[in-house]
């Protein structure tokens, strides 16, 4: 479904540091579904304060690299650009 609406999967850090799970989203299974379907992946720390901005986006790069994903999606003036993950 994700794939035919031409969607973009937010891997998020903020489960991660705001919540006890300490875990990045989505989950491992989900992650499966987004690589076996080479879905766009975009990174956030889902930040609600300014000191949070990036917060594990490190961790969220190396999360995305274990189910082989190595590029990330980019917004500029509303159009897609896909980069690298660093």
């Amino acid at each position: 479904m994700l794939e035919k609406n031409n969607m973009v999967v937010d891997i998020n850090t903020g489960t991660f540091y705001r919540y006890p799970i300490k875990e990045i989203t989505p989950y491992r299974d989900f992650m499966e579904y987004v690589k076996k379907y080479d879905i766009p992946v975009i990174l956030s720390s889902d930040s609600h304060y300014s000191e949070h901005v990036g917060m594990k986006i490190k961790e969220a790069g190396e999360y995305a690299k274990e189910f082989g994903i190595t590029e990330m999606i980019t917004f500029d003036k509303r159009k897609r650009r896909m980069v690298e993950i660093g």
